[in-house]
């Protein structure tokens, strides 16, 4: 459906031909000759589907597109934005790589809790630890969650 394309012809630029479709013609294969007893419109038939392949991918790939902006504006319209203010508690999702080694499923997926330090526009957060020691580098406001353990 994002594509508007099946994943085979946009590989081999037609679409694929099953063994029962051949036994016993369908009407898609009798209407575009590719019946196997005209053998030279069948190669002139796939020769004109390879030629036409770059602007199928090429539409295929407007299509994708199209459908991600779609899908984008669709969940923009649900979501809420969740602004943050100085001093407030967070936690922090963890990262999937720390320090070179992969996570494990048993590891935590949030750490925390962070002081919202600073407020940058655009839901970018300065954070600082526990003790006030920032952190250099700002986080994206969808990495953080509103810690509920109580007061500092």
């Amino acid at each position: 459906m994002s594509t508007g394309a099946t994943p085979y012809s946009l590989a081999f630029g037609t679409e694929a031909v099953l063994p029962v479709e051949i036994e016993f013609p369908a009407m898609r294969l009798a209407s575009a000759n590719f019946l196997p007893s005209d053998s030279a419109a069948y190669a002139e038939a796939q020769l004109a589907d390879l030629d036409a392949l770059d602007e199928e991918r090429i539409r295929a790939l407007q299509h994708l597109q199209i459908y991600r902006q779609r899908m984008a504006r669709a969940y923009d319209k649900k979501v809420l934005p969740r602004p943050f203010l100085e001093g407030y508690l967070v936690l922090r999702q963890v990262t999937k790589l720390r320090a070179g080694q992969p996570m494990t499923k048993f590891e935590p997926n949030w750490e925390g809790p962070y002081i919202i330090h600073k407020v940058y526009g655009n839901g970018c957060y300065e954070l600082a630890d526990l003790n006030e020691e920032a952190i250099p580098v700002p986080k994206n406001g969808k990495f953080l969650k509103l810690w509920y353990g109580g007061a500092k």
